[in-house]
């Protein structure tokens, strides 16, 4: 009898296992709706730059010993294979006497391997009565000075500079531009002006 027995619950298990298998492929079989796993796809082209993690309100600051070199914040960020994406992003430059020059644009892009960052789209500096605007613009941390390579305009009441090509050294202030010089005052006709 025992052995009956044992055959008896061998078969039984035996078929409980392929009913179970039997009811889960006719589940499969009969249900409509099957869950798909998608594929991961391939981002190739101006996607695949694109940032992959969302950083809020993030803010960077660059040091050398006690002294604030630059400080840099935005309403976001992504995180990029190379660096960081900033939206709507401010820099403070700080002179050797503690003075701020605020920097603001649309966007910008920080390495900060090499800790330069570049601005663009509608930049705008102000430096004590002075603004100056811009489209692009970047900071060489290496070279410790701002660079303006495209075309911009510089005021304060009654004074306008134009011209393409500026870099302005963080420490001494001093400003070079490179091409196409046009300055204007309130009292005189524009100096370089052949018209």
């Amino acid at each position: 009898m025992k052995n009956r027995e044992w055959a008896l619950l061998k078969w039984s298990c035996l078929a409980v296992s392929i009913g179970s298998v039997v009811v889960a492929a006719g589940l499969l079989w009969t249900s409509s709706k099957s869950v798909l796993i998608e594929e991961p796809q391939q981002v190739t082209g101006e996607a695949a730059t694109q940032p992959q993690a969302k950083i809020e309100k993030p803010l960077i600051v660059e040091r050398k010993g006690e002294k604030i070199i630059w400080r840099l914040q935005a309403d976001s960020a992504k995180q990029q294979e190379k660096g960081m994406y900033l939206v709507e992003p401010r820099l403070e430059l700080f002179t050797d006497s503690g003075e701020a020059v605020p920097v603001k644009g649309r966007e910008a892009w920080f390495e900060p391997i090499r800790k330069n960052i570049r601005f663009k789209g509608g930049v705008e500096i102000r430096y004590r009565e002075w603004t100056l605007h811009s489209e692009e613009l970047h900071y060489d941390s290496e070279r410790d000075e701002m660079v303006v390579p495209g075309s911009f305009k510089a005021a304060k009441p009654d004074f306008t500079l134009r011209g393409r090509g500026l870099r302005v050294d963080r420490k001494t202030q001093q400003l070079t531009v490179d091409h196409d010089v046009r300055v204007k005052d309130a009292t005189s006709r524009a100096l370089g002006d052949q018209s």
